[in-house]
């Protein structure tokens, strides 16, 4: 490839990126919001591009480039310095807005607070699926924020769903055995309408027991997976019976990388 086609292609990745983040800005409204990952790694380096041509070092950056940042409303010029609060003052803030508004139904457009419950949720995603990345979210986070009415799931599923109050794990397991006394197994339905946060649960067991299985880091224990076990609960769902033949060898590897 010689130089001639380096700068095109160059170009080709600017232009391919810019539209993916005209893309974002349309449907969210704000870059601030866009979540960890290229493009927001992309657009930092053109902010850093930025502050190297101003400052007359070499730089990528071109006057026509900051043009078309400008018309999509996007700064990459020097902005105030970021503040950060401690999660004790954001719980207060959000407390505050509650208090004023009578919900939490906060906007991501709000100046203070729209960035800020984004990450809760987008953490909140992290914490379910068993990651270690999750913004500081855990257990007593999420019900102290439950409890107050916040709201971590905005897509609308079928039927009823009460968010109103997080269950932990020996709570859902409770419920997983007044299923199966009232049904004679646990293999609760995708779409098991009397408690959709149930089935949800059930489904990351089965996810988070083959993490376990494969050495991979996940919010299953072999404690758990031994309580599990003792109900038949169905590990893998496609072959219909609750004990795998390789649960003790499981448990055992896991128990000793502990």
């Amino acid at each position: 490839m010689n130089i001639g086609e380096w700068k095109e292609k160059l170009k080709q990745n600017w232009e391919c990126k810019y539209d993916e983040l005209k893309q974002f800005k349309e449907k969210h409204g704000n870059e601030a919001m866009l979540p960890h990952g290229v493009l927001r790694n992309w657009l930092g380096y053109q902010k850093l591009d930025y502050r190297n041509m101003i400052a007359g070092k070499r730089s990528q950056m071109t006057l026509l480039k900051v043009q078309r940042f400008a018309a999509l409303g996007v700064r990459i010029e020097e902005s105030k310095r970021i503040v950060t609060y401690s999660w004790k003052k954001r719980k207060q803030q959000l407390q505050e807005y509650r208090t004023t508004h009578g919900h939490l139904k906060i906007p991501l457009s709000h100046e203070l607070l729209g960035n800020y419950i984004h990450m809760q949720r987008w953490g909140y995603t992290q914490f379910m699926e068993g990651k270690s990345k999750c913004n500081g979210i855990n257990d007593a986070r999420i019900k102290i924020l439950t409890d107050m009415g916040f709201q971590w799931n905005l897509e609308k599923r079928k039927g009823p769903q009460d968010r109103t109050k997080f269950k932990s794990w020996s709570e859902r397991f409770q419920d997983l055995l007044e299923f199966r006394r009232t049904y004679g197994h646990t293999r609760v339905p995708y779409e098991y309408q009397p408690d959709l946060m149930l089935a949800d649960w059930v489904r990351n067991q089965r996810r988070d027991y083959k993490k376990m299985k494969d050495g991979n880091k996940t919010q299953m224990t072999p404690e758990k997976a031994l309580k599990l076990f003792d109900i038949d609960f169905v590990f893998n769902n496609t072959c219909g019976r609750g004990k795998t033949m390789d649960l003790d060898k499981t448990v055992e590897t896991a128990a000793n990388k502990k």
